[in-house]
């Protein structure tokens, strides 16, 4: 699996009360950096370990549509 790093958007929440100003500005702009699982078609799985059993912990799916770069990390 490739180090990568991610650079995405993801929604944008408030929760309770709230004044008018709660709609101004941008989504929330992200980086995640792991270990790259699965391209897909509509999505790209990150997971943040291995093993040399072939294990991994601590997966996550981000939609393509939110993704901005995916860079390469060089391995060490």
């Amino acid at each position: 699996m490739e180090k990568v790093a991610v650079e995405w958007v993801d929604s944008k929440i408030m929760h309770g009360w709230q004044d008018n100003r709660i709609f101004e500005g941008e989504v929330a702009q992200c980086e995640s950096v792991g270990f790259l699982y699965e391209d897909g078609v509509d999505f790209i799985t990150l997971v943040m370990g291995r093993s040399d059993s072939d294990m991994v912990v601590e997966g996550f799916s981000i939609p393509k549509g939110c993704i901005k770069s995916v860079k390469k990390l060089r391995a060490r």
